[in-house]
């Protein structure tokens, strides 16, 4: 993923060419204005099983470079399909969460000093393919664009927090896996128990793209928020 200002974030032409493969039916409209508020997408990448997406579902989105995209689905559109003239095409204009690689100017050097939260979070009934106990940290922006629903992959967890407090995603020592720490034998000791991680991702900040800064998310306004996504 490339990034500026104007348009960072957002899967190219040829990403989302990749994804007209995979269906999108709308499965509920707004009684009033017609826009589509739910949709329903193939889930060719997970197993082909069908999955529902609505307004603030939290998401991943195809990315040709291998990484994919983190999202926020802020509401649905439908434009003429300019390569199937005379059919429709859902959108999903989407507020883009930042990965520490993408970071810019003052928030990339802030990160030196203030490294990301990457913890591990040892859950013995973790699904196959889920985020395998990683709890990375990634930042909410006020940076928005409309894609193809159809480059939708599947749901994924974040938790978003007000400050760099982590207690709300503890769980208390030996629940989920807690232990001793990874390498740790009878030798070393008796056992210290370790709290654990909730898995998914994290969101304590918010990357504010015109400025490149980064602010805590118990301190951004509605009007920081909302500014450029208006």
């Amino acid at each position: 993923m490339t990034k500026s200002n104007e348009g960072d974030n957002k899967p190219s032409a040829e990403d989302e060419e990749e994804q007209r493969s995979q269906r999108v039916t709308v499965k509920q409209r707004d009684p009033i204005t017609g826009v589509p508020t739910v949709v329903e997408v193939e889930g060719m990448y997970i197993g082909g099983q069908a999955f529902s997406v609505q307004r603030n579902d939290t998401v991943m989105l195809y990315s040709e470079e291998g990484l994919p995209y983190i999202g926020v689905v802020l509401d649905f559109d439908e434009a003429e399909d300019e390569g199937r003239p005379g059919e429709m095409e859902v959108q999903a204009r989407t507020c883009w969460l930042y990965r520490t690689r993408d970071l810019k100017g003052a928030a990339k050097l802030a990160m030196e000093e203030e490294p990301a939260v990457t913890r591990r979070a040892v859950l013995s009934e973790a699904k196959a393919g889920g985020d395998k106990g990683t709890l990375q940290e990634v930042f909410m922006s006020n940076h928005a664009n409309h894609v193809f629903a159809a480059s939708i992959m599947h749901h994924i967890r974040v938790w978003c927090l007000p400050d760099g407090r982590l207690e709300p995603l503890l769980l208390p020592a030996g629940a989920a896996g807690g232990g001793p720490p990874p390498g740790a034998s009878a030798a070393s000791g008796p056992a210290v128990s370790r709290g654990v991680l909730l898995p998914g991702f994290v969101a304590r900040r918010m990357y504010q793209t015109s400025k490149a800064r980064l602010l805590p998310l118990g301190k951004v306004g509605p009007a920081v928020a909302k500014k450029e996504l208006e």
